[in-house]
């Protein structure tokens, strides 16, 4: 407790500080004018946020985003995205991320990240009020909420003690080092994973795809049902949920499934 320890450029000492105060720190984020109205928050900077900030920016309108960790969401952590318009040879999600990041900022929008947002609330004057878990709040027209996917965490008793170290929820290059000529178990059957299935196959020994479904097709987009069907070492596994992890002091030796149909 009480480490890491960070001296800011002003002096000022911090003990194991969240991300936001280290964010202040940093400069990386400064205070909201609160005095302003602007047209629009945006709470969130996944996609669908950056998207909604380079259009209102566009059209000259007051733009404020915040998003309570980095901009990007789950978009961001995509190893390749091959089915977005305009980009035929695919395009990572971080970079795809980066330029609309860059884009909403060419037209004006001011950026407070990490900077989350815990109420929302009428203000005197007819306009939103959102506060932040800085103890600071923004005063605007119209609000758009667009805080992203939550993940569906599987029921396993001993999820948590693997989670950080052998349970992931992206595949990033880190993900991809970590699992490098290791068996993975990958849990889901939309783009996302087919995705992650891949580019990890890639790197792992073998893929154990496991899904509820009966077939991929119902779920995931036909190029990457023919991308899975083409790599050896990607096994697919219908109608089959995770039931167990095993192991001790938070290494993981073995993963259980269950084939639902015979039990």
């Amino acid at each position: 407790e009480g480490v890491p320890i960070v001296l800011c450029p002003n002096g000022q000492m911090l003990r194991n500080p969240s991300e936001s105060t280290l964010a202040g720190c940093l400069g990386l984020i400064t205070p909201i004018d609160e005095t302003k109205l602007y047209d629009v928050a945006i709470v969130g900077a996944g996609p669908a946020g950056l998207a909604a900030a380079v259009y209102a920016g566009s059209e000259g309108l007051s733009v404020l985003m915040l998003d309570c960790r980095a901009f990007g969401g789950q978009a961001g952590a995509s190893a390749r995205i091959e089915n977005y318009l305009g980009f035929p040879t695919g395009i990572t999600g971080m970079r795809l991320m980066a330029r609309a990041f860059n884009q909403a900022r060419k037209f004006g929008v001011e950026m407070s990240i990490p900077d989350e947002v815990v109420r929302l609330r009428s203000g005197s004057a007819g306009e939103f009020v959102v506060e932040t878990t800085r103890d600071q709040h923004a005063r605007a027209r119209a609000v758009v909420i667009a805080t992203g996917a939550r993940y569906r965490r599987p029921d396993i008793v001993n999820l948590a003690e693997f989670e950080g170290s052998h349970v992931h929820y992206w595949a990033s290059p880190i993900e991809a080092r970590l699992c490098a000529n290791e068996e993975v178990a990958l849990v889901g059957a939309g783009n996302s994973a087919g995705q992650a299935a891949v580019y990890l196959a890639t790197h792992a020994a073998k893929v154990w795809l496991l899904m509820r479904g009966q077939n991929l097709g119902a779920s995931m987009s036909h190029y990457l049902v023919d991308r899975i069907s083409a790599q050896d070492n990607i096994e697919v596994l219908a109608e089959t949920e995770l039931s167990a992890l095993e192991g001790e002091n938070g290494h993981l030796d073995a993963v259980r499934w269950i084939h639902r149909p015979s039990g």
